[in-house]
């Protein structure tokens, strides 16, 4: 089988078109991204498609996303109930003329919320358990998705003749054996100490997870490996691209269009709580009842409600991290695009360069990303 032709390059068509097809399974975890994959480039899913990984990450991935969803309730809940003990003195100027034994209540039940929300707040903050699991499994996710695409450019000469030769895909599959021992070696580990490595790791030294991978390769050119690294642009470098650029697409999940929201809506509350400011002032001067007439009461009343909204969704934007989450997407995108512009036209060790560059760019956003969340006093993801 060693002589069998290999597919054309099928990764000539635009960006969008390519990112289109593929979504963001880079992993093969879905039966219409591997029926993709072969359709595209025909045997190269024996070579690329490794199970084991797939169904680790599957777990890890599962509890990451578990964690999070716990950890972001908490939070909105800390903040919902703080904001609702706000809510409630805010309207204290309406229930004044009830009764003296009415606004004590009122006042008394506003003051528990408040400082339970946040108790509850700086309790999430001082010491979250959805934040550990969250970060560390995390970590084990995007770790195993480097270390699938860093294995599949640790040979790419041996992995393209494995495609058509029987006998090349036996050693291709016996090299991965020890890597793989290795890397679940790894993943059993406590997390703790290598989340923190990762957050200290400034000069990106452990962006390569097998010390024979660090050295870059030059190819001999005995093999054509147009189609497999053409493959792996389109899995690895047009994947990560896809993603982040729906990460920044208009929509209701949107971090980009959530912190515009948040900025209008600050904007459009400021202006009317200066608004009813000199309207409050205006009537005090005009009516004789001064602080004791309704329409003060009233004008107070809202106000305020106006400034608890203002400050629940500028608190609601800082837990969820929203302004530095889009400008690592922002940088991210940037970075990914100039690697996918030098891909065309180059010779496949450039080529190969180019995808290996890939590798410590996904590294260093990992680091960005844990760093911004670890150390954000107040973040519920």
């Amino acid at each position: 089988m060693s002589g069998a032709p290999l597919p054309a390059d099928r990764a000539a068509r635009p960006p969008g078109d390519r990112m289109a097809e593929w979504g963001n399974d880079d992993l093969l975890i879905r039966e219409t991204t591997r029926i993709r994959l072969e359709a595209d480039f025909p045997g190269f899913l024996r070579v690329v498609d490794i199970p084991e990984l797939r169904r680790v990450f599957e777990t890890f991935d599962g509890v990451a996303n578990l964690s999070r969803k716990r950890r972001q309730r908490d939070g909105l809940v800390a903040v919902a109930i703080a904001g609702a003990g706000a809510t409630l003195s805010a309207v204290l100027p309406l229930v004044e003329p009830l009764g003296g034994t009415v606004a004590h209540w009122v006042f008394a039940f506003s003051a528990a919320l408040s400082v339970f929300g946040l108790l509850w707040a700086i309790t999430l903050s001082l010491s979250d358990r959805y934040k550990a699991a969250w970060l560390q499994h995390r970590l084990r996710t995007e770790r195993l998705r480097q270390f699938y695409f860093q294995l599949l450019l640790s040979d790419p000469e041996l992995a393209t003749r494995a495609v058509t030769d029987d006998a090349a895909l036996a050693e291709w599959r016996d090299r991965l054996q020890r890597p793989l021992k290795a890397f679940e070696a790894w993943l059993a580990e406590p997390m703790r100490s290598e989340l923190s490595a990762v957050i200290d790791d400034v000069n990106q030294r452990f962006a390569w997870q097998m010390e024979g991978w660090k050295q870059p390769r030059t190819l001999s050119g005995a093999v054509d490996l147009d189609a497999y690294l053409a493959m792996l642009r389109r899995r690895r470098i047009g994947v990560q691209l896809n993603y982040v650029r729906e990460k920044l697409a208009p929509g209701v999940q949107s971090p980009a269009t959530r912190l515009a929201a948040v900025q209008i809506s600050s904007w459009v509350l400021t202006f009317a709580i200066a608004f009813l400011t000199i309207a409050t002032a205006i009537v005090l001067f005009q009516q004789p009842q001064g602080a004791g007439s309704v329409t003060v009461r009233i004008l107070s009343s809202v106000t305020a409600l106006l400034g608890v909204l203002s400050i629940f969704i500028r608190v609601t934007a800082e837990g969820l991290q929203l302004k530095g989450d889009v400008e690592r997407y922002s940088w991210y995108r940037d970075a990914i695009e100039d690697l996918d512009g030098r891909f065309n036209d180059r010779d496949p060790t450039a080529r190969l360069d180019i995808l290996r560059e890939m590798e410590a760019l996904s590294y260093r956003e990992l680091r960005e990303f844990l760093k911004l969340h670890q150390e954000a006093r107040f973040s519920f993801g």
